[in-house]
C-alpha cells in the first residue's frame, strides 16, 4: 500500500474523523496509483473504525464508487472470487452498516452477472 495511504490511515485513526481534505487526498492517491485489493481493504477498514463518528459524506460516496469499481470486472460482471471478498469483508465485525449496503444495492444495480449467492447479502 502506498504510504500516503498509511499515513493517512495513521491520522484517520487517531482522530477518529474523515474530513473533507483527507477525502480528497484518499480520492487523489487512488486515482493515480489505482485501487487493488489492500486499497479496498483499508476503505471498508476506515468505514468500520468510523461507522459511530464523524465523517465528510464525501467518503461515503467516495468508499460506495470504489468497492463497487473494484469487485466488479470492466464486463460488470461480480465473479464467485469477488463475492467471496465481500462476505469475508463485510462481515469482520459481524454486522451491515449503511454503506455497504449501499454498495451492495449499487451492485445490484450495476453487475450485468452475479452469483446466485449475492442474494445472500441483499437479505436484511
Amino acid at each position: 500500500m502506498r504510504q500516503e495511504l498509511q499515513d493517512l490511515k495513521v491520522e484517520i485513526y487517531q482522530d477518529g474523523v474523515v474530513d473533507a481534505r483527507e477525502v480528497k487526498t484518499l480520492r487523489t492517491v487512488l486515482r493515480l496509483y489505482g485501487l487493488g485489493e489492500q486499497e479496498a481493504r483499508l476503505l471498508l477498514d476506515l468505514n468500520n473504525v468510523l461507522s459511530n463518528h464523524d465523517r465528510h459524506s464525501d467518503f461515503d460516496k467516495l468508499l460506495v464508487e470504489s468497492i463497487t469499481d473494484y469487485v466488479l470486472d470492466d464486463d460488470k460482471v461480480l465473479s464467485d472470487e469477488k463475492l467471496n471478498w465481500l462476505n469475508e469483508n463485510f462481515f469482520k465485525d459481524d454486522r451491515i452498516d449503511q454503506n455497504e449496503k449501499d454498495i451492495i444495492e449499487t451492485i445490484d444495480k450495476t453487475a450485468k452477472t452475479m452469483p446466485p449467492g449475492f442474494g445472500e447479502l441483499l437479505k436484511p
